[in-house]
């Protein structure tokens, strides 16, 4: 069965129809009266804020940080890096982020200290309550949502990406925060992007809840930005170069169809017409101009059930069928010997039927 390019360029025509009136702005395809977005310039290095980046740590001080009382952040600052100090508490931003694209590296002890979970323990926890951990899971165990570019509690990383102790590891975050409506019922849950060395380690995962241990606290009305934590667990790990960028509400989806059908020749409809018969069931088809119809007959108990039938080409000899009940998963696949139709097969609800042409 051969496909008109006109029939194509007539379903493009469709979708962009249909965008265009279903659009969150209506914007034509490729309008060119449609702004564009602002310019922001990357960094000439790698892991390097681009220029809408706030930067959190240069190097120089933590005066973007403070103690989660409220007190100047009491960390040590050192050869453009900053450790934590076991014992001296959590620290959090003085700013506040929900939705964002945040960077940061950090390095475990070398030599590894400790086994577990206090290998090289810390933790870069996002509005406070979603943690992603940090760790020094080099050549080392712990249970698998606790190791480094885990959620915390929730999902492991799809894969163990971690450099070995004292080397520098880099996190790419983004986060989207949860929402709620202005009853405080849940709308949509926090989601996260982890790229972990290069490697992504989180899939736009979506969050239980805030992240716990040994438990998952289920979700509870928000504020929509709130502090980063970074974690004292007890062991002096290091980070250097953190930025952050808000990201801009998320855009609503352009509307899609289900299945937007090819239109082939309708000549060629005639070669599938005809009765299809075996295991208890007959199928006849028709071609009728522009359409392939049909009626399928099935027994049961009652006797015979007819259902009538619409088939809409999805490729050469595979079709959907509508008009059924259920018909969304329906497939009607077509098989040919020496080029002729012998077979049909429809596939429905995981189960699937052969019929042998009359």
């Amino acid at each position: 069965m051969r496909v008109r390019m006109g029939s194509l360029r007539l379903c493009a025509g469709i979708v962009a129809s249909i965008a265009c009136l279903h659009g969150q702005e209506a914007w034509r395809v490729h309008d060119r009266d449609r702004p564009n977005p602002p310019v922001v310039t990357p960094s000439e290095s790698t892991g390097g804020a681009p220029s809408d980046a706030l930067v959190l740590f240069d190097g120089h001080n933590l005066d973007q940080f403070e103690s989660q009382q409220g007190s100047p952040a009491p960390w040590t600052v050192a050869d453009g890096t900053f450790t934590v100090k076991p014992g001296s508490g959590s620290i959090q931003t003085k700013r506040e982020f929900g939705d964002c694209q945040l960077h940061a590296e950090w390095a475990s002890p070398n030599p590894p200290q400790g086994e577990d979970q206090m290998r090289g323990n810390s933790g870069i926890i996002i509005m406070g309550l979603y943690e992603l951990q940090v760790l020094d899971s080099y050549n080392a165990r712990t249970y698998a949502d606790g190791q480094a570019g885990a959620i915390y509690g929730q999902y492991p990383p799809l894969v163990n990406a971690a450099k070995a102790p004292g080397a520098w590891q880099v996190y790419d975050v983004i986060f989207r925060r949860p929402k709620f409506d202005k009853t405080g019922r849940l709308i949509s849950r926090a989601r996260e992007t982890v790229i972990y060395n290069g490697v992504v380690v989180q899939d736009a995962t979506e969050l239980s809840g805030p992240t716990a241990y040994h438990n998952r606290p289920p979700y509870f009305p928000l504020p929509e930005k709130l502090p980063f934590v970074l974690q004292d667990h007890g062991t002096p790990v290091r980070y250097r170069n953190i930025w952050i960028r808000e990201l801009p509400p998320e855009v609503e989806p352009l509307p899609v169809t289900s299945f937007v059908p090819l239109r082939p020749d309708p000549a060629g409809y005639v070669a599938y017409a005809g009765t299809y018969e075996g295991e208890g069931a007959r199928l006849t088809l028709t071609s009728s101009g522009p359409d392939l119809k049909g009626e399928l007959a099935t027994q049961t108990p009652r006797g015979e059930t007819k259902s009538p039938m619409e088939l809409v080409a999805m490729s050469d000899d595979a079709f959907t069928a509508r008009s059924l009940p259920g018909a969304d998963l329906v497939r009607v696949v077509f098989a040919r010997e020496n080029n002729a139709i012998k077979t049909v097969t429809m596939f429905h609800g995981g189960h699937y039927v052969t019929l042998t042409r009359r």
